[in-house]
């Protein structure tokens, strides 16, 4: 089992940064290479995926998934192992950007999400927005938990 805060590599971002590796100091017969690096492909939970064709489906693109050093805080949660991953969408309409930088933290059957959001044209600067959702929310759910967002 990996990690509740494992970084989500199978994405479609433009720039993907995203890599994630078993690390052992176990001694295996016949390996090639023991330093070397094998990475492994994870996938997101399905309502994370709901979460992210909820936003793509709202005109967003996503350009770049990387992950980041520190912690993060929603209004009734936080990550706990030093690391989160931000999924970075933008949409750049005629008269207005706005950029959703977007981290998911797994706890229990619960998917907490805490969502950045920055109009370049706005001088209201970013303001941030939590949500939480079950593991296996429906479509309709998910659609009325990121709909606030999308209107920021």
């Amino acid at each position: 089992k990996l990690h509740d805060e494992t970084p989500i590599t199978a994405v479609s971002a433009l720039k993907n940064q995203c890599n994630v590796w078993v690390e052992t100091t176990l001694d295996i017969d016949f390996a090639i290479d023991p330093r070397d690096r094998d990475y492994i492909e994870v996938k997101p939970l399905p309502v994370a995926s709901r979460v992210i064709r909820a936003i793509e489906q709202a005109g967003f693109t996503m350009v770049k998934a990387d992950v980041e050093k520190g912690f993060l805080r929603g209004g009734s949660f936080a990550s706990r192992s030093g690391i989160y991953q931000e999924l970075e969408f933008r949409n750049s309409g005629f008269v207005s950007s706005k950029e959703i930088e977007l981290s998911f933290i797994l706890e229990g059957q619960m998917m907490h999400c805490l969502a950045e959001i920055d109009r370049s044209l706005s001088f209201s600067g970013d303001q941030y927005r939590s949500f939480t959702l079950p593991i296996n929310a429906t479509d309709a759910q998910v659609a009325a938990a990121v709909a606030p967002t999308l209107s920021l």
